[in-house]
């Protein structure tokens, strides 16, 4: 019984040590905002995989708008759509950031969430940035520094390993288009509950939804109520 209780406590010791999540911290969900200005960070994720495509309409939005965001980028995507991603990373309103290579939420035992397999050990999360990270950095010229894993989550030992190759794990605070289902309507109403400093999360990869149009509907009238978009890179050292 006793070698029981032991064993037990020390599987909660290690769940404990290692938790598992969208919002854990160490992970950046708003920008820095000392001057609690109205200032918000759009960013939109290009994910890789049979479903995806490139959202015309809300891109054609932000370059006639002149508004900025931070694109997340996965390595399959950006196989499939090399003159898409030209597009984006050549025009000085984006910033290019890494989505990983397969997609895989960052993990060191394999966790899983939204029907998504993370990264089974330190190698392949490794791997799993790295990978990306590399070909962004030879098409662009430029390695990216943030990063965001596959559905947005995380387990602590993750997060630490992904600091010490010098990236930062970025998370949300607004889930604008609750990964990709909701309606225009709902997509409006959720962007439309954004304060000073959050980062918004949507998709740019799905033009087949109703995510331009909740986007164009909230955007718009965030900017008519005073607020700026900012890339990632302008407020995160």
């Amino acid at each position: 019984m006793k070698k029981f209780i032991i064993i037990f406590c020390m599987s909660l010791c290690f769940a404990s040590q290692n938790e598992w999540g969208d919002s854990l911290s160490g992970v950046i969900k708003t920008i820095p905002n000392p001057k609690n200005e109205k200032i918000l960070a759009l960013s939109l994720d290009l994910c890789g995989g049979k479903t995806d495509g490139f959202d015309e309409r809300l891109v054609e939005f932000l370059e006639k708008n002149d508004i900025k965001a931070t694109f997340f980028v996965n390595y399959r995507w950006i196989k499939k759509y090399p003159k898409y991603f030209e597009r984006i990373y050549k025009n000085p309103l984006f910033e290019i950031e890494n989505h990983g290579t397969k997609h895989k939420p960052a993990s060191v035992d394999g966790k899983s969430i939204y029907g998504l397999k993370g990264t089974k050990n330190l190698a392949e999360l490794s791997d799993e940035i790295n990978k990306n990270a590399n070909l962004i950095a030879q098409i662009t010229l430029k390695r990216p520094k943030f990063y965001r894993s596959g559905g947005a989550y995380y387990d602590k030992k993750a997060i630490e390993q992904i600091y010490k190759m010098g990236l930062k794990p970025i998370g949300f605070s607004i889930l604008a288009d609750g990964g990709a289902t909701f309606s225009a309507n709902r997509i409006k109403k959720e962007i439309l509950k954004s304060k000073n400093g959050d980062i918004i999360i949507a998709h740019a990869n799905r033009p087949q939804k109703q995510i331009a149009q909740g986007l164009i509907l909230g955007i718009s009238i965030l900017r008519a109520n005073g607020f700026e978009f900012v890339r990632l890179d302008e407020v995160l050292e």
